[in-house]
């Protein structure tokens, strides 16, 4: 720890991180007769919160219990340097000590374990539902029923609905889009179907223009064959 002392305020600042055992006490030596009083004392900054750890004996032996449970939660015990190995009096060697994670599945399917919950592993038919087991037993253990709120079928659906595969909305899509090509290949195919029918109306329609225009002019010349051969009898 060190200890400074700056415009008054006496500062007491803790070198190791976590709950700190520090011990301190302010007295005053007034050899000048007066008086001297450093204020109302506070912890600017706490450390960690106590662990879940209680000790007791059973049998001469020291038993450490967290209060946690699982991989994550545990301790260390070690011996002060330049004391005595404990382990024979007390029971316990130094060493790192963790709980184990629950295991198992939830209706044969996959779930993972922390601490006490065993939760449904994600992709499964349990997926998300939690289960805290608080025993010892292994094997069958018992069996649950449950049914799932309306959020929960939302959400079930949606995941389905955005995921890929038959029945999907990217899979309706990716179906949707051959047809439409289709669609449009069909449609290319008529308009190239009407454009060579209407070619071929036009050169019908000139052709006949042709026709008309052909026999109007035979119209006339038999009509001016008819008008010599009338003016050649009246002359006679």
């Amino acid at each position: 720890e060190t200890v400074t002392w700056e415009g008054g305020l006496l500062t007491v600042t803790g070198r190791e991180a976590g709950r700190s055992s520090l011990d301190l006490s302010v007295g005053s030596d007034n050899a000048g007769g007066g008086t001297l009083s450093f204020g109302a004392m506070a912890t600017v900054t706490e450390g960690r919160e106590a662990a879940a750890i209680t000790a007791s004996a059973a049998g001469g032996e020291l038993n450490l219990i967290h209060g946690a449970y699982g991989s994550l939660a545990g301790l260390e015990v070690s011996f002060s340097a330049g004391g005595g190995d404990g382990t024979a009096s007390l029971g316990v060697a130094a060493g790192t000590y963790a709980g184990v994670d629950v295991a198992g599945t939830l209706g044969g399917h996959a779930a993972t374990g922390e601490g006490q919950i065993l939760t449904g592993a994600d992709g499964t038919g349990v997926e998300g539902l939690m289960i805290r087991y608080t025993g010892a037993d292994t094997g069958a253990i018992g069996s649950i029923a449950f049914g799932r709120g309306v959020a929960s079928a939302v959400e079930q659906a949606a995941s389905f609905l955005l995921g890929s595969g038959p029945g999907t909305i990217s899979g309706v899509l990716e179906g949707i889009d051959p047809q439409v090509q289709r669609l449009s290949d069909r449609i290319e195919e008529l308009k190239t179907r009407l454009e060579l029918r209407r070619e071929e109306l036009i050169k019908r329609f000139a052709a006949m223009e042709e026709a008309l225009v052909l026999a109007q002019q035979q119209s006339q010349w038999i009509a001016a064959q008819f008008g010599a051969l009338s003016s050649s009898s009246q002359e006679r």
